[in-house]
């Protein structure tokens, strides 16, 4: 594969990434965001060749201020890369004392794991199944909107 073409499949997994971390941002709730997120993991997943670029990207997005947790938590348990993982203890454990940031890392952490809260984001969301439950979960009674 030439120069190019790599440059060209980073610049496209990039622009994914920016759409479906964009419209995550824009949404009331990340389930809105799906086919921009399952069409970024999908892409990942077709070029293997990018992990070390992809991983980049993330730690970037874990270093950007306000980012949107439930984006990253739905790729990294989507891919669950033992790096990503690791980099997210380290930096709970770095942050072990700071009360603001412990639950973002806490929460990033918890992602890699099968019992994730909400998993449906990832996997059987894709296919529709929890859509319906997950919504249901989101717009309990009190709530200002409903489904």
């Amino acid at each position: 594969m030439g120069g190019e073409d790599m440059t060209d499949i980073r610049e496209h997994l990039l622009r994914l990434f920016r759409d479906a971390e964009a419209k995550t941002e824009a949404c009331l709730f990340p389930g809105e965001a799906e086919p921009e997120m399952a069409a970024f993991i999908a892409d990942v997943r077709r070029h293997p060749e990018e992990r070390e670029y992809v991983g980049q990207i993330f730690r970037n997005a874990m270093d950007t201020p306000g980012m949107r947790w439930e984006f990253l938590a739905f790729c990294f348990h989507s891919l669950r890369w033992p790096e990503i993982r690791d980099e997210v203890i380290a930096r709970l454990e770095r942050d072990r004392d700071n009360v603001r940031t412990r639950p973002f890392w806490a929460d990033l952490r918890d992602s890699f794991d099968d019992g994730l809260e909400n998993a449906d984001l990832s996997g059987s969301f894709q296919r529709g199944e929890a859509r319906k439950a997950y919504l249901q979960d989101i717009y309990k009674p009190g709530c200002l909107v409903s489904p």
